[in-house]
């Protein structure tokens, strides 16, 4: 399934390396190492590159993130962990997105980069400034009720009764998040640490 999904276009694994690695302590041969491992893996079990980055959650970049990611042909990056501080300085320029040229000899290396106005990737902080609006679109509901344990808890039935609620909902956090950025496409993360793990939460 996962084979037909990645052939069809409808599923990209969106990191170059083998795992995610801290981006402060690897020195450039082991990044390069964790990198070729990655792509040789993907070529051989899934027979598919990656075209976009996403540093969920590794403590920080540094200046060879966007030179290593463009060498293995990566086109765009977004990232998710800076200080808060400067999120909310870009954001305030609306310069959350860039050209990250890479500091090294070759100057056409470069990526476009986004990076995630909000505190976290997870469900509740996903779809605009509101956690307890993008709540209502945690479908698995762990995440929400580790952020937020006093909201009550929703089913599909209630959700299928007010659906133009909900798209209105989720419309509304979406132009507010549209409103930080100067193109006109909007990241929107869906998942948490350890979702898509069974078979139960991908239904």
């Amino acid at each position: 399934m996962l084979l037909e999904l990645v052939k069809s276009g409808r599923f990209e694994v969106n990191y170059p390396g083998f795992v995610m690695q801290d981006e402060a302590l690897p020195d450039l041969r082991e990044s390069l190492s964790n990198f070729m491992a990655g792509a040789l893996w993907l070529k051989n079990a899934l027979n598919t590159s990656v075209k976009s980055s996403f540093l969920a959650d590794p403590f920080g970049v540094t200046s060879s993130c966007a030179h290593l990611q463009s060498l293995f042909n990566v086109s765009d990056l977004y990232v998710q962990r800076i200080n808060y501080r400067e999120k909310e300085l870009l954001a305030a320029d609306k310069n959350l997105e860039f050209w990250w040229k890479s500091g090294y000899r070759d100057n056409s290396l470069h990526l476009l980069t986004s990076i995630n106005p909000f505190k976290l990737y997870s469900v509740p902080y996903s779809c605009g400034p509101d956690p307890r609006k993008c709540c209502a679109f945690d479908f698995w509901r762990n995440s929400c009720n580790f952020h937020f344990p006093w909201e009550q808890s929703w089913s599909p039935e209630e959700v299928e009764e007010s659906l133009s609620d909900y798209v209105h909902l989720l419309t509304e956090q979406l132009h507010l998040k549209s409103s930080l950025y100067r193109t006109s496409e909007v990241p929107l993360l869906l998942g948490d640490d350890f979702r898509y793990s069974s078979q139960r939460t991908w239904k």
